[in-house]
């Protein structure tokens, strides 16, 4: 019998886990009684690691690959207010006799009864039906009353089904009355699928569409109670997407800073397989511009969980989806997730916010999203969103090529489709920008100086 002789690599420190609950803790016991909900989707930071947990839909954690030492781990949320542990953050060790630390965060809030709407949906295409995904959020730990909720489409679509079955559909709207009240971090989802006429002449047409939602209690506010989404009717275009749309809704393309306040990012899939997917997994490593602590789940189209992973990865994974593919049924071939978040501060105009996420569908290769990229604008930049004239871009229309007026040296350009997902990149000269293989649409080019000052214009390519 031969002998072969190897080396075993070090595998480094061992590791551990801290793993709890974070729940909202009526009576003030410091115990979870079975009328404590769990606070989902919350953010927990781990130093000196450096990293981010954060709970799942019932306020569960479990933080994997902690090496042996010393740790804290903090709630970094303004809007709680912790009764146990004593300290926040809270310091916990991980060693050979305790490698698995358990803390459970029992928590008071500075809310009083809050709810909300969240409406998004996937793309709309002539001769094809798209959805609308609505969620009724309950910020507070407070149970709500009966809800009512109220979708208002645009006339032009035509209602196809909804989920759950509506109580009233009008032409343009559709209406849920009497839905079971939302106990305390609940929520209630609806989708409604409409079909847009098969007439190309509808393509660039703008649809709005407005998700309210009402219960009869007190609320602390009202402003949030009513999501309103825009869009634009599209031909063919790439199924997996992610976008971007910052908080006061002045751009897709733009920060602006001191005006705005968070970004709403939406990953959008669909199988164009030849089978059902099984399971869908999307990863996202979150540009170093972005807070993690400060990110905020949103809706997703199907069941999912979420989890951080090392290297600032977020990942969705939507197990036993049973997503058909587009031949077999078209509608219901598309996905979609949302999360909210924040740039690091302090935020310094021409600051490039980036950012792309892998969608799996079951062992295939990813597909890479094309990036989702907004420009970091001082205030006074606001005035200039109408009319895009703070840059000379000619010819316009534009052909083969599109040229910048003005002091080029050193600077770099970005050119972008409308929802600011970034086509290429390059130093700028007096060659201009290279236009070839793009489509007849509209663009925007960005010019960053060497300081990194920020300047935008769009054109129109033939």
């Amino acid at each position: 019998m031969d002998t072969i002789g190897f080396d075993v690599p070090d595998l480094g420190p061992a590791c551990g886990t801290v793993s709890g609950s974070m729940y909202f803790d009526h009576d003030q016991d410091c115990v979870q009684d079975p009328n404590d909900p769990g606070m989902p989707y919350r953010v927990l930071t781990i130093q000196p690691a450096g990293e981010y947990a954060i709970t799942d839909a019932d306020g569960s954690y479990d933080q994997h690959g902690l090496p042996y030492g010393n740790f804290t781990i903090e709630q970094p949320a303004d809007d709680i207010v912790q009764l146990c542990p004593a300290n926040n953050p809270e310091a916990f060790t991980i060693d050979n006799l305790n490698p698995a630390a358990i803390i459970d965060f029992a928590d008071s809030s500075t809310i009083a009864l809050d709810v909300s709407a969240e409406l998004f949906s996937n793309a709309a295409r002539p001769g094809f039906i798209f959805t609308y995904f609505g969620r009724a959020n309950n910020l507070s730990g407070q149970q709500s009353g009966v809800l009512d909720i109220v979708l208002t489409f645009d006339p032009l679509l035509t209602f196809v089904s909804a989920v759950p079955v509506p109580s009233t559909t009008t032409a343009n709207s559709v209406t849920w009355t009497g839905l079971t009240a939302l106990s305390g971090f609940g929520e209630a989802n609806v989708s409604v699928q409409l079909a847009v006429p098969p007439n190309p002449g509808l393509l660039g047409t703008a649809l709005s569409a407005t998700l309210d939602v009402s219960q009869p209690l007190t609320e602390s506010t009202l402003v949030n109670n009513s999501d309103t989404r825009a869009q634009l009717i599209t031909g063919s275009y790439d199924p997996n997407d992610k976008t971007a749309i910052t908080s006061s809704n002045t751009s897709t393309t733009e920060y602006f800073i001191l005006l705005d306040e968070y970004i709403d990012y939406v990953i959008r899939f669909q199988n164009t397989g030849t089978d059902t997917a099984f399971t869908v997994v999307i990863t996202d490593t979150l540009s170093g511009e972005l807070d993690m602590a400060s990110f905020q789940q949103g809706l997703a189209s199907h069941p999912f969980t979420v989890s951080f992973k090392p290297d600032r990865v977020a990942e969705w994974r939507f197990e036993n989806i049973l997503l058909p593919d587009s031949n077999t049924n078209e509608a219901a071939s598309h996905g979609l997730v949302t999360f909210r978040i924040q740039p690091q501060q302090p935020l310094v105009a021409g600051t490039v916010i980036s950012n792309a996420a892998d969608i799996y569908f079951d062992f295939n290769p990813p597909v890479r999203t094309p990036p989702a990229v907004l420009i970091a604008q001082s205030p006074m930049a606001i005035a200039d969103t109408g009319s895009d004239a703070t840059l000379l871009l000619y010819p316009q229309p534009a052909s083969d090529r599109v040229f910048v007026q003005g002091a080029l040296a050193n600077c770099t350009y970005q050119l972008l489709q409308t929802d600011g997902r970034l086509i290429r990149s390059g130093p700028l000269d007096e060659n201009g920008i290279d236009l070839s293989g793009l489509s007849a649409a509209t663009y925007l080019v960005v010019v960053i100086d060497p300081h990194g000052g920020a300047d935008h214009a769009r054109f129109v390519k033939h």
